[in-house]
């Protein structure tokens, strides 16, 4: 395991450690850390890019058979994230099959449970503009389209602790508005599928 792994798992075990000391009967955790890059052009012209990256967490406990899940930056203080649940999972309506999953019904970690939810294609960023100024460009040879827009987009998230051990997410979407009132959006989690 590496260095950022370990650190992540080291704030599922402070969460998870804090929510039964405050009262949490079972809990569970998930820390992701996420990276999502976009652009953004506009009548042929790069209007904007965004790159960005966050460590979040969710935690989600269990007082008797009530329930509840917050979520907040794995940097925050865990005390008021904890505190905020319990309040909330004690005024939450009963559920009778409010519970844990027991342990040997939940994938290992060691195998691949082959759901097919990540695509690591990593695009440039000057590859992601020229996607988007082709769709553009395309959208503004149709007749009655005299402005638009398109965005090109990548995410990804791994999560770290908790029970989905370490299954990593992903998608990327292309995104059209042409003025004529035509609005086209496709996602995909595998960039080949758009």
């Amino acid at each position: 395991m590496d260095d950022d792994s370990t650190r992540l798992l080291s704030v599922a075990e402070r969460l998870i450690e804090t929510a039964r000391k405050a009262g949490a009967d079972a809990c569970d955790v998930a820390v992701v850390r996420s990276f999502g890059r976009s652009v953004s052009v506009r009548l042929g012209a790069v209007e904007d890019t965004e790159n960005s990256e966050s460590e979040d967490m969710s935690l989600r406990v269990f007082v008797g058979r009530r329930v509840a899940t917050v979520s907040g930056d794995i940097h925050s203080d865990p005390q008021p994230l904890v505190e905020r649940a319990i309040a909330m999972a004690k005024v939450s309506p009963e559920d009778p099959y409010a519970r844990l999953a027991d342990a040997d019904r939940l994938a290992d970690g060691r195998d691949d449970p082959g759901l097919d939810l990540y695509d690591d294609t990593d695009l440039a960023t000057t590859a992601m503009i020229d996607e988007a100024l082709a769709m553009e460009d395309a959208a503004r040879g149709v007749v009655g389209v005299s402005n638009s827009g398109a965005r090109r987009s990548r995410r990804r998230g791994r999560p770290r602790a908790g029970h989905l051990f370490g299954l990593c997410r992903s998608s990327h979407a292309l995104g059209l508005l042409a003025l004529d009132q035509r609005h086209r959006r496709h996602r995909r989690r595998h960039a080949a599928g758009l």
